[in-house]
């Protein structure tokens, strides 16, 4: 459990550290048609 937590906590970091201006388009669209989804 403790691992699945590290890793977990590991892998929100790289995210984090990822959202640059490359990322952050390609997130909003993804959340953009998500949203869109949910709403029909």
């Amino acid at each position: 459990m403790r691992k699945l937590l590290c890793c977990f906590s590991f892998y929100k970091a790289t995210t984090i550290s990822r959202n640059t201006s490359i990322y952050n388009p390609i997130r909003k669209n993804v959340a953009a048609v998500y949203n869109k989804q949910n709403f029909i």
